[in-house]
């Protein structure tokens, strides 16, 4: 598949081409998931998960694939007695077991393969997955201090908060490139507006527009659409994922003191005592 080089037409352009795009995975994770697939009698689906949520990508085809089942729902419903709706990755391969997991993915595209001539890129993705990584990290502790029932979920949906700028490194590096060169130029500049000025639209409009046509988990959609920013939950997916990108930049970026009076609000603690437990979770890292 060739890659994008300017923008598409419209937001419905974008999620039409996303949605039908083979999405790659990090090398590390096809190598560990074919070795697995090779002892798979031997081989426990949280074993696979703890490979799969260290992997942004392969979260989302993971999740992209509960989309599909649940399309299937009625029939699953007969055949295996489902109950409800399946909305995290270990639920998916607990429900649906080992084996058809290594069926469906048994042939892994990997990110540094796809984009082996462009090492720009394949940093840009590398970056916004330790990101991501992170703050999965930051809403499992908030959500467990807040003892939020949904903890698996918030986790996996910080993970993939920032999802669609990893799809725009794979898919359309230089347009990827343009949004962070015009960051580190205009550090002040709205995101949103940048990315209309490069895209034509903002990722958080194609995200939503994304997990709506992949028939994500209803919660991961819910959590995805930021207008929805009271809802604690929410802000809880929001604010790690915001958190992470700062703290990406070191621990003295401008925009953390604000960011720790908001996580002050979220667990009812001072912002001092937030940036602590950001810090000591920054520690963690290292």
């Amino acid at each position: 598949m060739s890659f994008i080089t300017q923008p598409l037409p419209s937001l419905s352009a974008w999620v039409h081409f996303y949605a039908h795009a083979d999405l790659p995975v990090l090398q590390r994770t096809a190598v560990q998931l074919a070795k697995f697939a090779q002892d798979q009698d031997n081989i426990s689906p949280r074993e696979i998960v703890a490979v799969v949520v260290r992997d942004p990508l392969m979260t989302l085809k993971t999740l992209i694939w509960i989309g599909v089942l649940k399309a299937e729902r009625m029939k699953l419903k007969k055949s295996l007695g489902l109950m409800g709706e399946i909305e995290t990755v270990e639920a998916a391969i607990v429900m649906m077991g080992v084996a058809p997991f290594f069926s469906k993915f048994g042939t892994l595209e990997t990110v540094e393969n796809k984009l082996k001539e462009i090492p720009s890129a394949r940093l840009g993705v590398l970056r916004v997955m330790a990101r991501g990584v992170n703050a999965a990290d930051y809403a499992g502790d908030w959500a467990a201090y807040r003892k939020d029932l949904d903890i698996q979920i918030l986790i996996e949906a910080a993970l993939l908060h920032d999802s669609v700028e990893l799809l725009t490194w794979v898919f359309a590096p230089a347009l990827a490139l343009r949004l962070k060169e015009m960051r580190d130029k205009f550090p002040t500049m709205r995101s949103q507006e940048m990315q209309r000025q490069i895209l034509g639209i903002t990722l958080n409009e194609l995200e939503v527009g994304l997990f709506k046509e992949w028939n994500l988990p209803s919660l991961v959609q819910r959590l995805s659409n930021e207008l929805e920013s009271l809802d604690p939950q929410v802000c809880n997916v929001a604010l790690a994922a915001k958190i992470a990108r700062h703290m990406a930049n070191g621990s003295d970026d401008p925009a953390l003191p604000d960011d720790f009076i908001m996580l002050g609000k979220l667990l009812n603690i001072s912002p001092e005592v937030a940036r602590q437990r950001i810090i000591q979770e920054k520690t963690k890292e290292t």
